[in-house]
This record gives C-alpha cells, sequence and structure tokens, in this order.
C-alpha cells in the first residue's frame, strides 16, 4: 500500500541535479563512490568547535520544541540547503508545512520545484517502508532530505533489529552526496527526545537540537564529529539578531552536569547595597544596586553572572523569597544567586526554602567582607542543580512550620510531633525534641509560664515530672542557646537535668511514653490555667531551692544545662539541692546509617 498522501503528485526535480546513470548505477552496485561534497551551513553563525556544519552522506538527527525561534531557525536552515541542491521536505503534519511554506523564499523554492514536499498518510511511518517510496514520490540522488517525524524512525521488536536498521541506514546515506536530515518536533523539550536519540547506538554521529532554558535559547549537542574530533554533550548559547537569525553568544558549558567553559558575564556580580554592608571601593565587574527589584532589573541579560542579595528581617523573607524566584525562572541555571545574612540570622528551613525557590547558597553574617569576594570567585562555575518548583509556594511548602507555637497538651503535642516529622521527612531538614526533668520544688505552672516560644513550629508540653520542647528546624549543635532564648528564666532554676533526641524514630520512641499516657488521659492538661494567668504573671520567678542556716561560699558563674543520660522507661531521681549540672549530653542513639550534615539552626528567622 502506498504511504503518499494525494498532494505528493508535486513537479518532480529537474533532471540536470541528478547523477549519470551509470554513476548512479556504480554507486548502488558498491563499485563507486558519490564525490565528496563539503559540509553545509547548519543555520547557527559563529558556533565554535565545528559544530555549525551540516555534513554530507551521513545522517544527522535534529530537534526542536514548537517555538517562533525554531520555525526562523528551520527556514533558514533549508534556504541554506536550497542554496546547494534541491530537497525533498517529507512530513505528515500538513498545517505545520502550510506554516513553513509562509516564507516567501521557500514557496518561491516549491514552485521552481527545487523544494519538493512529500505528504505522508499516516505519521507511524516504518523507516524501510519510506525509503523504498523515496523514488516514487520523486526523490533523486544529489537531492537533500529532510525528513520531519513526531517519533525516532527506527523502530524494531529487539535491540539487534533495530542496530541493523541503523547499519542499513548509515549505507544507504554513505551512497548519496547529500545531507540527510531527521527532524523531531519535541513539544515536551528537547532533552528526552536527545535521550532517546543517544540510545540508538552508533546510528547518528550527529545528534543536537534546539533548547531552551529559563527563556536562554541552547544548542544542545548530544555527539557532533567534526573535523578536529568528536564534541560531546556540549550546549552553547544563541541570541537572535535583528532579523531574527540566530548565533552563538560566547556562553559554553559540557556535561550533564553543565560545567561552565565560558560566558560572557562569568565574572559580573550585581549587589545589594545593603549585601555589602559598607564595603569601599568594589572590584572590577562589580555593580551595586539599591535594592532586590534594582537587582532583578540589572540582571535582566545576565546568563551565567552572580546576584548578591541581602537577607534583610525575618518580616522580609516572603520578599526575599519571591525575588529569589523570580531571578531563578527568569534567567539560566548559570546563574548564581546568593543571600547574604544581615540583619537577622537565618533559621535551618528558611535556608533550606530558599534554595529550593532558586538561591545557590546562603553566606552566614559571620563571614567577613574581605573573605566575601574570595567565596563569590570560588562560585563562578557553579550551576543550579535541581529542577525549579512550577511555583513558589510549591518550593516553600515542605520547609513552612504549621502556624501553631507554644504550649499544647499532651495529645495534640504528640500528635504535632508526627505530623511535622513526617513532612519534613523528605526535605533534610534537622528537628529536636528536649525533656527537661523539673527540680522537685519547681510547679508545673511555673515552668510553662516560663515559656516564651516566639517561632510557629516550636511547641512545649508536660508530664508528670517532665516539660517537652520540640523545637523545629533546630540543630542539635545550637539546641542549648535555643533553649536558653525559648524560657524567660535560667534553665538550672527551673529544671534538673535534659535529655535529648534529633533522629526522628529516636524522637518518636523517646515520645511513645507520653502518647500512651495521653491516650489512657493520665495527663493533666494545663491550657486553662495557662488561659486565665494575668498578663503580669506571665513569667514568675521560680520558687527557690531550699537552703541550710550555715554560710554559703560564693555560687559559681551559671553552667549551661546538660542533660544526664536518663531512661526512657522510668525517670530518674534527682536531689533536691543540684548547685552544678553535668554539661548537656546526648541521649543514646539507635545505630543507623550515615545522616544528612545537620542544617545551621536558624518563624523563617532565629529569634
Amino acid at each position: 500500500m502506498s504511504i503518499m498522501s494525494p498532494t505528493s503528485a508535486l513537479p518532480l526535480f529537474p533532471a540536470s541535479h541528478a547523477m549519470p546513470p551509470l554513476r548512479r548505477l556504480g554507486v548502488r552496485l558498491g563499485l563507486a563512490r558519490p564525490p565528496v561534497a563539503a559540509p553545509v551551513p547548519l543555520g547557527l553563525a559563529q558556533l565554535p568547535d565545528g559544530v555549525d556544519q551540516l555534513p554530507v552522506g551521513q545522517p544527522v538527527a535534529l530537534c526542536w520544541p514548537p517555538m517562533a525561534a525554531a520555525q526562523r531557525w528551520l527556514t533558514r536552515l533549508l534556504l541554506t540547503l536550497l542554496e546547494r541542491q534541491p530537497v525533498m521536505l517529507v512530513a505528515h503534519d500538513a498545517g505545520w508545512v502550510d506554516t513553513l511554506l509562509g516564507d516567501s523564499g521557500l514557496e518561491a523554492a516549491r514552485e521552481q520545484g527545487r523544494l519538493k514536499v512529500w505528504l505522508l498518510a499516516r505519521p507511524d511511518v516504518a523507516l524501510p517502508e519510506l525509503l523504498d517510496e523515496l523514488p516514487l514520490a520523486g526523490w533523486e540522488e544529489g537531492q537533500a532530505l529532510f525528513l520531519v517525524s513526531p517519533q525516532p524512525l527506527l523502530r524494531a521488536p529487539t535491540v539487534q533489529a533495530c542496530l541493523r536498521q541503523g547499519a542499513a541506514l548509515q549505507r544507504w546515506c554513505a551512497q548519496r552526496n547529500a545531507p540527510v536530515i531527521f527532524g523531531h518536533p519535541a513539544p515536551d523539550g528537547v532533552g528526552p527526545l536527545l535521550a532517546a536519540l543517544h540510545g540508538l547506538g552508533d546510528t547518528f554521529e550527529h545528534i543536537a537540537g534546539l533548547g531552551l532554558d529559563a527563556g536562554q535559547l541552547l544548542w544542545w549537542v548530544d555527539r557532533w564529529n567534526t573535523a578536529t574530533g568528536p564534541v560531546l554533550q556540549h550546549r552553547y548559547g544563541l541570541q537572535a539578531d535583528a532579523e531574527g537569525a540566530l548565533a552563538y553568544n560566547g556562553l559554553e558549558v559540557q556535561g550533564q552536569d553543565l560545567t561552565l567553559m565560558s560566558a560572557p558575564d562569568a565574572l559580573r556580580v550585581i549587589a545589594t547595597e545593603e549585601a555589602l554592608g559598607g564595603l569601599r571601593g568594589l572590584p572590577p565587574g562589580w555593580q551595586m544596586v539599591a535594592d532586590w527589584s534594582a537587582a532583578v532589573a540589572a540582571a535582566h541579560d545576565c546568563q551565567a553572572a552572580t546576584v548578591l542579595l541581602h537577607a534583610g528581617a525575618a518580616s522580609d523573607f516572603p520578599a526575599l523569597a519571591e525575588t529569589v524566584y523570580t531571578l531563578r525562572q527568569q534567567h539560566p541555571r548559570l546563574l548564581k544567586i546568593l543571600v547574604r545574612e544581615t540583619h537577622d540570622k537565618l533559621r535551618a528551613h528558611a535556608e533550606l526554602a530558599l534554595g529550593a525557590a532558586g538561591a545557590n547558597r546562603v553566606i552566614y553574617r559571620e563571614l567577613e567582607l574581605s573573605r566575601l569576594e574570595r567565596q563569590i570567585d570560588g562560585l563562578r562555575s557553579a550551576v543550579y542543580p535541581q529542577p525549579l518548583p512550577a511555583t513558589l509556594a510549591e518550593a516553600l511548602a515542605p520547609f513552612q512550620p504549621d502556624p501553631v507555637r507554644g504550649y499544647l497538651p499532651p495529645q495534640a503535642f504528640c500528635t504535632q510531633v508526627r505530623h511535622t516529622l513526617q513532612r519534613s521527612a523528605a526535605t533534610g531538614l534537622s528537628h529536636v525534641l528536649v525533656r527537661l526533668l523539673l527540680q522537685n520544688h519547681v510547679p508545673h505552672l511555673d515552668a510553662l509560664r516560663a515559656v516564651r516560644t516566639q517561632r510557629d513550629g516550636d511547641v512545649v508540653t508536660a508530664d508528670e515530672r517532665s516539660l517537652w520542647v520540640f523545637l523545629y528546624g533546630c540543630a542539635p549543635t545550637t539546641a542549648e542557646a535555643t533553649l536558653e532564648r525559648v524560657f524567660a528564666l535560667p534553665l538550672t532554676e527551673l529544671f534538673a537535668s535534659s535529655v535529648i533526641d534529633t533522629t526522628p524514630d529516636g524522637m518518636l520512641n523517646l515520645l511513645e511514653p507520653v502518647a500512651q499516657a495521653a491516650r489512657l488521659g493520665r495527663l493533666t492538661d494545663h491550657s486553662l490555667a495557662l488561659a486565665t494567668l494575668r498578663p503580669d504573671d506571665a513569667a514568675p520567678a521560680a520558687t527557690p531551692a531550699p537552703v541550710t542556716a550555715s554560710p554559703q561560699p560564693a555560687a559559681p558563674p551559671r553552667p549551661a544545662l546538660a542533660p544526664a543520660l536518663l531512661p526512657r522507661e522510668q525517670p530518674n531521681p534527682m536531689p533536691t539541692v543540684r548547685p552544678r549540672l553535668p554539661r548537656l549530653r546526648p541521649a543514646p542513639m539507635p545505630a543507623r546509617g550515615p545522616r544528612p550534615a545537620p542544617h545551621e539552626e536558624g518563624a523563617w528567622h532565629a529569634a
């Protein structure tokens, strides 16, 4: 059955373009080789490394997304081919062909018989069948062939059969003194299609496509044999001139991890005035702008520059995150976005959230300005490593604490901790659970009245002998300092010892007796008593411990609260008076594999 549609009955190529009959017969029998023709320009100007030349006598695989720039490039490519020889365009999408022929040059070439269009009756044509019917459609030796298919034409039931088809295609192309191009529209992006074409083995020694990365046009080369050797896994930046022609703009990256080879703006740094913190005398290539919006405007044409933003105060975090997300969304992954702490210290979950929104790194406020330039220089070749979520809300959601803080009844506390651990399991965010054993003379309500939680996610409850504190996004190394800020009174005046756990399984195991006692109704809910406190009762002094009448030496400086290693099954009796407490030590943790390094504890900022 013929695969030609009625529209294939167009004028044949003039006979003058064909090889002499005896020469053509010798080529087909393998007794002669076709004359070697020079490569044809690819329609992309100034590309380096020889990847701007279209080989002759070898199959070439090209792909492109559905965009106006791709349509202009294809038009230019066909016009370049037509300057050398006639062209047959084979496609199945009549609408796409009509759009292409809207160019006056291509339409004139078709009317003159130099461009022949063959519309396939169906899109799923197998390659052997298509090549057999090419002569019936008017194709002749020495004419360029451009086959456009929505899917790779090499299809076979086994890998070996597919490889045999590829070898046969290479032999077929080697006998033709003209370019043979397999074009593939890529509505979902060229990346997956390039990978599929790469999987065809050695069938194609030239595989490339026109891609788009955050508005930056790129020529993606999977493999391309050149006169100086193969070019593998390269991407070249493109920009359009006033007439719409695409040309190389100096950007070049290599490999799947996008190693930066060159970029015209690689040494450029755009920094907000507050991020520089009074730095005098900017280094060469640095530009200082007033605020975040000015930084976005200044970076509108950047490809691989560095943008340094100040973190601002805690209340500024939503605007900061939106600025970071906008910059990442509008620029390639080669753009470096750095955030420098200025007013408040970022909490760990805020730092991770900025990373998900597009920031490459957070620079801590402890870093001196004299070292800032060296750190930025060390990030020149950095690439943003992950896909950007579709919306800013989607990027921030996994890191935002629930809008709850302060005291919770025991059962609600256990539920909240369990929910938080489940929700943040995949984020790499660390938390801390602390059991604080009350001094024998300190009532529960006095200790609870001293609680000053100022950050969402930090919650407290109480059982028979202890207070339990869950610190959201807190690193183990900063647990002691954070606890000092949670309580209005010195910890040693309220508590005898503490137990700390920082692993999800360990926290759940440690909390299980509390959850069980809460389910059985054995624990007191202090919500009503705390809600009826007068404002001036918010932070009463703890009841002093009894002392003897004999003179006592001057008390040593107050040590930091250090937990004794208490058994988790039963409380450890403590003496009434403990002038000194042991240093803070974490509770034993179950053996487990290596965990990610804890993030620094830093609401979005530390209180």
